[in-house]
């Protein structure tokens, strides 16, 4: 009934069309109270936007001047509290270590020591006070901490078995290292999602609710982009320009991995998978190389290097393709690996204590007949 008579069949369909309307304006306002990125007036759609999940803001340009003269400018000093070092100490003299608030991009040929380079970065941050949200998109959360283990313990407390390169830690030590990282690593669970905007989400809240100084993407192929707006490269873009956004809003330092492009000559930033987006709006690139017999013969064609190069020598090399803060560029810098704790080594016989092995006092309690060298 509708003002005292009955509705024709097309009146009756005018008025539960106008209903149904009234209804989707009904939820349009409220998804947008709570920031929705997942729904589009009228409809539900399956595309997000990543910027919305880290929180980016749009800038009010009347706010902003267009243009600054010196007197206006405000210069900011190094804030040194603010810096997470590396403990690489060439890399570290090289770049001042990684500042908060920063992106660096880590690439690299399959089996170079990426994501072991990358596990021994967040044991170095944890050594600093720092606290790291780790994702592995290709490894569960227990292989991660038995990587993790054997380069916190070291070399002298690695256990070998009856197979080549198969290291193991004891118990003890285990239960050592693992009530020293309690509260300050958490290891993303793969079962959760591997979904973008489910990994992009559980990062940011990690940071809020754990106080994260350290963010470790590995990587970016293992991640679901299907949900994100455009096209195979545009998904990558919005990703980076996400996790860019996510380190200046949190004040975090993130490292974030990808593969290169199958190559046959000398690796290259250019190599790098994905669009050129990702090294332009990183704020650090480096390429990890595994010196080799192929990086050995490519090296000496591409940089024409000689034989008795420093270079060749070791079993590691990052290059440093771009550093934004200080310009550094095109730097090589050289590491050992210690295959029995797949720690990445200064020198040769590099000993390095992590502080799960102090006591109350602050003193090392497990040290048995090492020998301390003196260069």
């Amino acid at each position: 009934m509708h003002e005292g008579r009955t509705l024709t069949p097309e009146e009756e369909i005018t008025f539960r069309e106008k209903a149904l309307d009234s209804a989707i304006e009904e939820v349009d306002r409220e998804l947008q109270k709570v920031g929705s990125s997942t729904y589009t007036k009228g409809k539900p759609t399956n595309k997000v936007d990543l910027t919305v999940i880290v929180g980016k803001k749009d800038i009010d340009a009347n706010d902003k001047a267009k243009f600054l003269t010196p007197v206006n400018i405000t210069v900011h000093k190094r804030d040194m509290s603010r810096i997470v070092y590396s403990g690489l100490n060439l890399l570290d003299k090289r770049i001042m270590g990684f500042n908060k608030g920063e992106l660096s991009v880590w690439s690299g040929s399959n089996g170079c020591g990426k994501s072991s380079l990358l596990s021994q970065l967040a044991i170095e941050a944890i050594n600093s006070n720092n606290k790291v949200a780790l994702y592995s998109g290709e490894l569960r959360a227990d292989r991660v901490l038995n990587w993790l283990h054997l380069q916190c313990a070291g070399k002298r407390n690695a256990i070998g078995t009856q197979y080549e390169n198969y290291y193991i830690v004891s118990e003890e030590i285990r239960d050592r290292i693992n009530r020293w990282l309690e509260g300050k690593l958490y290891i993303y669970n793969n079962e959760y999602s591997s979904k973008v905007e489910a990994v992009v989400m559980a990062v940011k809240e990690c940071i809020e609710q754990s106080n994260i100084d350290v963010v470790i993407i590995d990587n970016l192929m293992s991640l679901d982009l299907t949900s994100v707006t455009g096209e195979r490269y545009e998904k990558q873009t919005s990703l980076v320009l996400a996790l860019t956004e996510l380190c200046k809003i949190k004040n975090v330092v993130i490292h974030f991995i990808t593969h290169p492009r199958k190559t046959m000559t000398f690796l290259r930033k250019n190599d790098i998978s994905g669009t050129a987006d990702i090294t332009n709006a990183a704020d650090n690139v480096f390429l990890v190389h595994r010196c080799n017999t192929d990086f050995k013969r490519s090296i000496k064609e591409y940089l024409g290097i000689k034989d008795d190069n420093s270079l060749l020598r070791y079993d590691n090399v990052i290059e440093v393709c771009k550093n934004r803060d200080l310009g550094i560029s095109d730097e090589f810098i050289g590491l050992y690996f210690e295959k029995e704790s797949k720690r990445f080594l200064n020198t040769p016989n590099e000993i390095k204590h992590y502080k799960w092995e102090e006591d109350k006092d602050g003193f090392i309690t497990n040290i048995t007949d090492e020998r301390v060298p003196f260069n």
